[in-house]
């Protein structure tokens, strides 16, 4: 004899005992079932556009006390290309940033290179590896008036121009911010620090004197190979040569920038 504990569940559309319930009751049945599936899920769509304004509000708002701290240029004068503007940095242009995608962030910015190669925490001249200089770059603070953006990659830094939090603060520069190309080597951006070295005061030309890892005249950007994380791209700011560099062996010169939101 069979134990009380298994006796099986009704089948769909059976009562207990055995009674199948009527094809009217059964389609009823299925259509409220069918409605509250429905209004469910329109409830989870508008909680989800709901969230989604509320994170384009927070952004709104980050980038509105970046420009309340700082972050936004003149709104009558725009600076001449190489000119030091106190509290700023050295003007290099203007940028229009896309992502890795190609995707454009809609944003204008005025680009600022600090007026000297990144230093160690005694203000000496830093030669260091990719993640020992990005490291250097999150610990910055108040240097030549402002903080680190802290950000490890160009994906991280393009998420900070967008939302405002990267928005001020020194980073590494991008590619097309270092000599001008894009991650495919197209040519899309004409204000560089490559292409304005001479206004940039100092910069490190030759390696005579140095190790076998040590590159002090190739300087770092922020935009890793496609498919490889091992390694991002350099320039020699002296004559534009440029190239892949390992992240964790070969030990060069950066030179931070930093921009603010344009307003003509």
């Amino acid at each position: 004899m069979a134990p009380d504990s298994l006796t099986p569940a009704p089948a769909d559309g059976q009562a207990t005992g055995g009674t199948t319930l009527p094809a009217d009751v059964q389609t009823q049945i299925a259509q409220i079932g069918g409605e509250k599936l429905t209004q469910l899920e329109q409830e989870s769509k508008s909680l989800e556009e709901q969230a989604a304004q509320k994170r384009q509000q927070a952004a709104e708002i980050r980038v509105h006390l970046a420009k309340l701290s700082g972050a936004q240029t003149e709104t009558l004068k725009v600076p001449q290309i190489g000119q030091t503007i106190a509290g700023k940095g050295v003007y290099i242009g203007q940028w229009q940033p896309k992502d890795r995608r190609g995707r454009s962030l809609g944003k204008t910015f005025a680009v600022y290179a600090a007026p000297e190669d990144l230093t160690d925490a005694s203000g000496q001249k830093l030669v260091a590896t990719f993640q020992d200089s990005a490291k250097r770059m999150t610990g910055l603070r108040n240097w030549h008036g402002h903080d680190g953006a802290g950000v490890a990659n160009d994906t991280q830094l393009y998420r900070g121009l967008a939302d405002g939090s990267a928005i001020g603060k020194w980073f590494i520069p991008t590619r097309d911010l270092l000599v001008g190309t894009d991650l495919d080597g197209n040519k899309v951006q004409n204000d560089n620090l490559v292409a304005h070295k001479d206004k940039l005061g100092e910069i490190t030309t030759s390696r005579e004197g140095c190790g076998s890892y040590d590159y002090p005249n190739y300087y770092l950007s922020l935009s890793g190979r496609r498919g490889n994380s091992s390694s991002v791209w350099c320039a020699r700011l002296a004559d534009g040569v440029d190239c892949w560099s390992n992240l964790v062996n070969f030990r060069q010169s950066c030179r931070p920038c930093r921009v603010e939101v344009l307003t003509i």
